[in-house]
């Protein structure tokens, strides 16, 4: 069926493009040749028969990458005719049992066994497993890399061209969101089985029927207790609770649930605020146009922890809490539980997880900024990775340290270049292998430009063990926070696509989770 499916699709973008140079005809002809050829779905690479993600091994998500043209007339932006990449993974397993020696900075050759593109399931973000063995992977449909639309041609002759403002018939370019033939949208929540890495849409997240217009979801979250799959709508700021036959089971309202609980005005829902993207009010360079909830209602990052549901909102950077009955259930007892310090700029919290040691450890990400060249998907030098420890409370209500500890990523800059995803996996012995006994001994985060320093007897340094343009993983002792491992010298870095010449790229990471057979809560 998508082996099927994909050659519609590029059959679908050819068609869309009719005025396109040869060399695009040429690659919906090499897709359909390379379908017809492939003996099952669609994959980089294949399932294996124990399935394809390995205990310890990492999930991660990201930016496919874009196709610019190979010929370009003159005096003509190449941008206007760059488009998504439908070939490129949006989603990546990546092997991290065996680096073969200590951290030492050094850039691992990682083996990817499997991915699933974004011609399959369009852009994606937050990530979740179950609790299956192996466990099924669940990706929701995301705005973080951009919302770039196609319209009719000018010149009147069928052909879509790419846009900067609403217009009539604009639709989103194809591969920002899965495919419309199998109901593929901005709301989009993506399951890709365990077992044998079929890839199929699990459910659109809709409010009273109405679709997600454009501003797609957050994070997602898998609560084993109740067996429910819990999910951001950054469009409304709703967060969605789904059972695992896909079906909506109900929602939670922070705006108008949360708030009032903290003495805080309700903010409610407005359903006139929907994308309109054949409006030309709305621009693919200004993210203030692209339909989010207010920063009071707008929800990211989310997690199910200690019978609660963790989710972090926009507006100053807090993290809030609920409660969970054990059917999964949103109780009314929602609490702030952190206020973030300021970071160095418009940033959200879009990922919560909670160590072996029961502390929360947040991860940041850089507020979009539409670029129109897909190369700095958002801004530079913002996202941090950040830990609380639990404290005692007078009242017995939840409490944290004052302040964070913070995990040094990256080189450049104050070492503040996450993109917004982190997970804890196993810790390693001393030749660089899994110890099984260190079950949450390690943390990854997704970040960007990993390697590159600027202190010039630094970047020599690096230089002799591997190219120091990383877009992906950076990996840490857990307990290495400020002022250890600052900067990160004793760290793994592992590239999300082996990519490692192209230095203008900012924002292209999404989430990463690890399966631990013996985690106390899987995927974290």
């Amino acid at each position: 069926m998508f082996r099927a499916q994909f050659a519609l699709n590029a059959l679908g973008f050819f068609a869309a493009f009719p005025s396109r140079p040869w060399t695009w005809r040429l690659l919906a002809a090499a897709v359909i040749i390379t379908m017809a050829a492939s003996h099952g779905p669609l994959y980089a690479q294949q399932a294996t028969a124990s399935g394809i993600l390995a205990d310890g091994n990492a999930v991660v998500t990201g930016f496919s990458g874009a196709q610019p043209p190979t010929l370009i007339a003159p005096q003509v932006d190449p941008a206007d005719q760059t488009f998504v990449d439908l070939n490129g993974a949006a989603l990546r397993v990546i092997d991290l049992q065996a680096p073969g020696a200590p951290p030492r900075a050094q850039l691992l050759q990682a083996a990817k066994p499997f991915a699933v593109t974004a011609g399959q399931i369009g852009q994606v973000f937050g990530v979740a497993l179950d609790n299956a063995a192996p466990p099924n992977i669940y990706v929701a449909a995301t705005s973080a890399y951009g919302l770039p639309i196609v319209a009719p041609s000018p010149s009147g002759d069928g052909s879509m061209v790419r846009a900067k403002h609403g217009a009539p018939g604009a639709s989103f370019m194809p591969g920002v969101f899965g495919p419309n033939a199998l109901q593929g949208g901005p709301g989009s929540i993506w399951r890709i089985d365990g077992a044998t890495g079929e890839a199929r849409l699990f459910a659109n997240v809709m409010l009273d029927g109405a679709p997600n217009s454009g501003a797609a979801l957050g994070g997602l979250a898998f609560d084993a207790a109740s067996n429910s799959l819990f999910v951001a709508d950054r469009g409304t700021g709703m967060v969605h609770r789904f059972d695992m036959t896909g079906a909506d089971s109900s929602h939670y309202d922070h705006g108008a649930q949360g708030r009032p609980r903290a003495s805080l005005s309700a903010v409610p829902f407005d359903s006139t605020k929907r994308l309109d993207i054949t409006n030309a009010q709305f621009r693919t360079e200004d993210p203030a146009t692209w339909g989010y909830a207010p920063p009071e209602r707008r929800v990211f990052g989310v997690a199910v922890h200690a019978g609660r549901l963790y989710y972090a909102v926009a507006e100053q950077l807090q993290i809030w809490s609920v409660g969970l009955a054990p059917d999964g259930a949103f109780a009314a007892d929602a609490r702030i539980e952190v206020t973030l310090p300021p970071g160095a700029g418009a940033s959200e919290i879009s990922k919560i997880i909670f160590d072996d040691q029961e502390r929360m450890v947040l991860a940041e990400r850089a507020a979009p900024t539409g670029a129109y060249d897909f190369s700095a998907l958002a801004q530079p030098g913002v996202g941090r990775v950040l830990r609380y420890a639990p404290a005692t409370s007078a009242t017995g209500a939840g409490a944290w340290q004052s302040a964070p500890d913070e995990y040094a990523i990256g080189f450049a800059g104050k070492m503040q270049n996450a993109n917004g995803g982190v997970a804890v996996g196993y810790g390693y012995d001393a030749a660089g292998k899994y110890d099984r006994n260190s079950c949450g001994g390690f943390l990854w985060s997704t970040g960007e430009q990993l390697r590159v320093a600027a202190d010039p007897e630094l970047a020599a340094r690096l230089n002799k063990t591997g190219a120091t343009v990383v877009n992906g993983l950076q990996g840490d002792a857990v307990d290495l926070v400020r002022p250890a491992n600052a900067p990160p010298l004793a760290s793994y870095f592992v590239d999300y696509d082996d990519r490692l010449d192209v230095a203008n790229v900012r924002g292209a990471l999404g989430d990463v989770a690890i399966w631990r057979v013996c985690a106390p809560s899987l995927g974290k």
